[in-house]
């Protein structure tokens, strides 16, 4: 049985077990280690220069040292100790650049089936939250301007799908592992309506399958966490992934790979987007239509009229 160190102190390599991966602890050590949130961003950076031979992005250090304090007080409040956690997991899969699921957390529930929750954390205030043009996106303010992201719920749900896919590719049976996928927007408080439906759509259905958590229902995600893997049993969860993980490297060539959007579909929505803020491109495109291509259409339509008189 592979062994998760409960030390929690050091930051060598010894501390995070080898896998797709940058941190592997018990809840217990997560906990202890994220309280601080300049300590866990620290140990996550030294990982991934160490792991990935590069820096981290600061935005993303700047998301480590916020939103993992945060879920620690969650797991502290819904009375975890022994679940597995790991931070930036990495799904098996073909893609040159693949995704990172930024938290996961692994255990039993009270029936003795291991669960593993895909987590998604997201620090939007939601303040200025718009429909995008392309279709499971959603329009965030971030600064002075507004940057069009995948919808949180879609972001897990494809996770969570992606899983189900290796669990296959690996001939694992289904129950094997269970899937959950979640996405908590921790600083989304006082939502507008406006903001609720295009979170959740028309109904305010926050509790379905795939489920999206703000700061108003940390309760209700306290609340799931312990129904999922309240029984803790790391050790058996981390057992489970390292099985396939395993499998995985022996059936890369039939990983999932992520679909990709075609070339024009990426240009034509980077048209209406530009469109959408640019007002003199808007002005210059009707002068055209209106004194180039109308008078155009009406002339071919003259001279077609008259040669087929």
């Amino acid at each position: 049985m592979p062994n998760i160190p409960s030390n929690g102190q050091g930051t060598h390599s010894s501390c995070f077990p080898e896998g797709n991966w940058l941190y592997a602890k018990l809840a217990k050590d997560f906990i202890e280690d994220a309280m601080d949130g300049k300590h866990i961003a620290s140990l996550l950076k030294e990982r991934f220069i160490s792991h990935l031979l590069s820096v981290p992005d600061p935005r993303e250090e700047h998301s480590w040292e916020r939103s993992l304090p945060v879920m620690a007080r969650v797991m502290a409040s819904a009375g975890m100790r022994d679940q597995l956690v790991l931070l930036e997991y990495c799904p098996p899969s073909r893609d040159r650049c693949p995704s990172r699921v930024d938290m996961v957390i692994c255990g039993q529930d009270s029936a003795g089936k291991t669960h593993v929750v895909l987590l998604e954390l997201k620090q939007w205030s939601c303040d200025f939250l718009r429909r995008s043009w392309k279709r499971g996106y959603v329009r965030v303010g971030a600064g002075n301007e507004c940057v069009e992201k995948e919808h949180p719920r879609s972001q897990v749900e494809k996770y969570r799908r992606h899983m189900r896919k290796v669990l296959e590719v690996c001939d694992l049976p289904p129950d094997f592992l269970v899937f959950e996928a979640y996405a908590y927007l921790h600083n989304a408080h006082h939502l507008s309506r406006k903001a609720k439906r295009i979170l959740y759509g028309k109904h305010h259905d926050h509790d379905l399958d795939t489920r999206l958590y703000t700061e108003e229902f940390t309760g209700a995600l306290i609340k799931r966490l312990r129904e999922h893997v309240g029984a803790g049993h790391g050790q058996e969860a981390f057992a489970a992934l390292k099985e396939v993980q395993k499998r995985a490297i022996h059936a890369v060539k039939r990983l999932p790979i992520r679909r990709r959007w075609p070339f024009y579909k990426k240009m034509y929505y980077a048209f209406l987007r530009r469109m959408k803020r640019d007002w003199f491109l808007r002005w210059q495109l009707s002068a055209l239509f209106l004194f180039v291509v109308v008078p155009l259409i009406i002339l071919i339509g003259g001279v077609w009229w008259v040669l087929s008189r």
